[in-house]
This record gives C-alpha cells, structure tokens and sequence, in this order.
C-alpha cells in the first residue's frame, strides 16, 4: 500500500505515492488535515492535491519563485514562523496551564478577576467653614433619627452643590471624584470613612468645606473560578508569557552587550501636526494610532494648551469610541489637573456620565 501511487506522471516532481500522501498530511497543522472517510470527498481532495502540484511545478519553471517580490515574501515568512516556533517552544509551551496552576494563578491574581470596589456618597458642600460645621451637627442629629427627607432638604437648601441631591455614585479607588476630578485627599477619606458614620469637615481641591456620608459600599468580589477557568488560563498565558518574554529578552540583551538608541529615529513634530495625524486616523477608525499622537504632544510638549488638549481628545476616543470609560475618567480627570481652560466644564460633564451622575451643561 504504501508504495501504491496516488498519481503519476512523465515528470518525477509530479508524482505522488501513498505513502507520501501519508507524510504530506502529518505535516499539515492539526486543523487542515484531512479526515473524510467518504470515497468522493477523498477522490477530490486527491484530485486538487494534483491540480495544485501541477500549478505550483508552472510557477517554478517560469521562474516566479526567483522574482525578488516573491523571494522576499517567502524570506519574510521563514523568518515569521521561525519566530513563532522559537517562541512556543521557549515560553508558550513551557507555562504550566493545569487547573491547578490556574487556580493558584488565581488566588494569587484575584484581584484581576474581581469587579472593582465602588462607593455611593452624599455630599455637603459650602463655601465657608462656619456653615460646613453648623450643618454638619445638624445631619448627625437627622442620621441619628433616619431621617433621610430632612437630610435631602439640608442639601437642597444650603449647599453649593445641591444636584442630585449630591449623591455621588461610582466612586473608584482611583483618587478621581466625580464631577470634581482628581482629589487625592478628597478619595482617600471616602474610602478610610466608616460607612455607618458621618465624615468629618474638610476642604476639597477647590478650596470648598464639605462633608459626607456613605449611602452605599460595594467590596470588591471575584467571579467563581469554577465560572471562569478558561478565562484564568488564558489571562495565565498571555501574563506569563509576556513576563517569560522580557525576562529572555533581558538575559539576551546582557549576554550579546546590546545597546539601543531609539531617540535617533525619533523626529519632533509640531503640535499642528500630530493633531492633523491624529484627525486622519479617527477618520479611519484607527483609534489607537490617533491616541498615539496625543500622547506624543502630551509627552513632548507637557504643561502647554495643546497637551491640555489632546489629553481631553484621548480621553473622548476612550469613552466614546473604545468603551474604555474607567481609563478614560482618569484622563479626564488629568484634565482638570491643569489651570482652568475651555475644556474643564467639558470634561466634569463626561466624567459625571461615565460615573453615571446625572449630567447638565450650563
């Protein structure tokens, strides 16, 4: 059987014998081998393994496999698979993925399959420290009591910023308060707070004196890892993988004394121009590269309008085109960092959406 032909020809390089069928196919990956028991199907898959020896064997005589286009394409993927098999056999197969290791990578990491910790507040904000303090005994008495109406009343009534009854929602540990910005200060006191006690009177960043008190606390909680074992070994993979990877590229680096100096292709563009560059490539809805020329301006020209700028243009792609609305309040909130500027209602307007406050534009 083995030395039976498949089919023949007058040219040896057209020829093809079962047991040769037999070698081509283990060669073949996993996925695209061929399985059919089915006689027709089998005639046929036969029947195109020729035509395609016979085309091929057309290419090679006029000479296409010399042509420099096509030498280059066949180099380039040599050099690609290389690649690929030296870095499956040196990493990706060498990362244990048993439902053991997942479930220590996971104890270990669980705070990367944990929704994240969130806070509702009430806030009680004045413009002087007098008020702040008169109020505040007068809502530890009503909390005292449960008397929540009275307490909406107070901030209706009495304070600077009375919306939404000034409940904060969807207060992260990301030192950003909603419709404020960045407050590192103002952060790190909602989430040291007793939910069950009243805050003490303090300043925010803008010089305001407010206090508050915890409506809701939602502690952070992880997904079953029986729910999401498949999730874990994947996150394991690419995790591991990238760290495996640097730490090889580092060891390489030392043993071959490899310097790099990639300033020397760097070209400093002008502002103009890399907001032009970015605008092209939203046109394309190639959202990444046109973040990539903000972050340049960012990076290049720090502290300027035009950083103050594309920091908010980043931030609106991340919200509005990437969905990626956590990231895109804290850059939001790096707005608010720098002097008041034409942006600054914009962005407290985007990050009270994102957080899901009650939004309006004056």
């Amino acid at each position: 059987f083995a030395e039976a032909d498949l089919f023949t020809s007058n040219n040896d390089k057209l020829k093809m014998t079962a047991k040769e069928f037999v070698e081509f196919l283990k060669n073949l990956k996993e996925e695209n081998r061929f399985r059919s028991r089915d006689n027709k199907e089998l005639a046929n898959f036969v029947e195109k393994l020729a035509e395609n020896k016979l085309l091929y064997h057309l290419a090679l005589e006029s000479g296409l496999d010399k042509e420099e286009a096509i030498a280059k394409e066949i180099a380039q993927i040599k050099r690609n698979l290389i690649l690929r098999t030296i870095y499956n056999r040196e990493i990706v197969e060498k990362i244990d993925l048993s439902d053991e290791a997942a479930k220590k990578y996971y104890d270990e990491h669980i705070d990367q399959f944990s929704n994240k910790a969130t806070r509702k507040i009430q806030q009680f904000v004045y413009s002087d420290e007098k008020k702040a303090k008169e109020y505040y005994k007068k809502v530890k008495k009503l909390m005292k009591k449960g008397n929540d109406e009275d307490i909406d009343k107070i901030v209706e009534e009495t304070t600077i910023k009375p919306g939404k009854k000034g409940v904060l929602s969807y207060i992260y540990k990301n030192g950003i308060i909603p419709g404020l910005g960045k407050d590192e200060v103002y952060a790190e006191k909602v989430w040291k707070q007793n939910p069950k006690k009243l805050s003490k009177v303090f300043q925010d960043s803008k010089g305001n004196y407010l206090f508050f008190r915890i409506l809701e606390d939602n502690p952070s909680k992880a997904e079953p890892f029986e729910d999401i074992i498949a999730k874990v070994k994947a996150r394991m993979r690419k995790n591991i993988s990238k760290e495996m990877f640097e730490d090889m590229a580092k060891r390489l680096t030392e043993k071959y004394n490899v310097e790099k100096y990639p300033e020397r292709l760097i070209v400093k563009l002008e502002p103009k121009e890399y907001f032009d560059n970015a605008e092209v490539a939203q046109k394309g809805k190639r959202y990444d590269d046109a973040i990539y020329y903000y972050d340049q301006i960012v990076k290049l020209y720090p502290d300027s309008n035009d950083a103050y700028k594309a920091l908010f243009m980043k931030a609106f792609l991340l919200s509005e085109e990437l969905n990626r609305k956590e990231e895109a309040i804290e850059i939001f909130g790096k707005v608010l960092d720098f002097p008041e500027g034409e942006l600054h209602d914009s962005a407290k307007y985007m990050i009270d959406e994102l957080s899901g406050k009650e939004t309006s534009i004056k």
